[in-house]
């Protein structure tokens, strides 16, 4: 069994293994089978035949013979059918353990990264990346994010919607994920508390990036509401990890004026920053 000391490197391997584990097994097992039958046939035809010859009892031979054939019905299990049993089992079991802690080792090294990851689409590449300042309390706590265009093609990006024609501008398409010391995780959506209704005209908060240009926003989690709890963030004094989301998408709001924002190259793909930790006061 030496073509088992060797583990498989990776789920798709080890499922791959595993197959071959149970062919071979089964074949084996059917090999076994026919030869073990074949055996006992043989081995009780001189048994029926004494049986016939020692007795002049029709019913008796008949019984004896059905008894006999009942016990070799039963086939014993031999020692090297449990051991590849065994050994089968073990290796069904090493590569489910592999398979169930493959999520939460991608999802520690995904918290670990402290670079945000690029993503290209049609030739245009960007990133976002998030930084905590002033983390004392949640009044001061300020949260930038940079989307940086690193390719060499120009874009635009819709951050959300304007009012007021641009005095007023909120950044609906930055999502935040903040998670706790506990493990608990939120998934914040922007929304300004000085303007919870909409009235008048709108527009999209439309931004031309250029290649190797950057454009930073500064957020305040005072500004974030988590719609799963229905309510607004309160940080205790603890540790936290936070994260940008971004769903690209082209213009909502066009006007008869900004029509031709629907011919404009807006990126429509999808982001996610790096993790930024940070700690709130002083802990208990």
């Amino acid at each position: 069994m030496t073509w088992l000391a060797h583990p498989a490197s990776g789920p798709r391997e080890g499922y791959l293994r595993i197959l071959q584990l149970g062919n071979a097994f089964q074949r084996w097992r059917v090999r076994y089978r026919v030869s073990k039958i074949a055996e006992n046939r043989r081995s009780r035809l001189p048994r029926i035949h004494s049986l016939r010859t020692a007795t002049s009892n029709p019913l008796q031979v008949d019984a004896d013979i059905r008894a006999t054939n009942q016990g070799s019905s039963h086939m014993n299990v031999s020692p090297q059918t449990i051991l590849l049993m065994v050994l089968v089992a073990v290796t069904l079991s090493h590569g489910q353990f592999n398979a169930e802690k493959l999520p939460q080792e991608n999802v520690k090294r995904r918290d670990d990264n402290t670079r945000p990851l690029d993503v290209k689409q049609d030739g245009v590449k960007l990133k976002v990346s998030i930084r905590v300042a002033n983390p004392e309390n949640i009044d001061s706590l300020r949260l930038y994010a940079t989307f940086e265009n690193v390719g060499d093609i120009d874009t635009f990006l819709n951050l959300g919607m304007m009012l007021g024609n641009g005095k007023t501008l909120l950044p609906e398409a930055v999502q935040l994920v903040l998670t706790d010391v506990n493990g608990q995780v939120r998934e914040l959506h922007f929304f300004d508390r000085k303007h919870p209704g909409v009235a008048g005209r709108v527009d999209d908060y439309a931004v031309p990036i250029r290649a190797g240009s950057a454009y930073t926003l500064r957020l305040s989690l005072q500004d974030y509401f988590c719609p799963k709890s229905r309510d607004f963030v309160n940080l205790k004094p603890e540790r936290y990890s936070v994260r940008v989301k971004f769903a690209g998408n082209g213009p909502q709001y066009l006007n008869v004026d900004t029509a031709g924002l629907k011919l404009m190259p807006f990126w429509t793909g999808k982001l996610e920053s790096n993790v930024a930790k940070f700690q709130v006061g002083k802990p208990d």
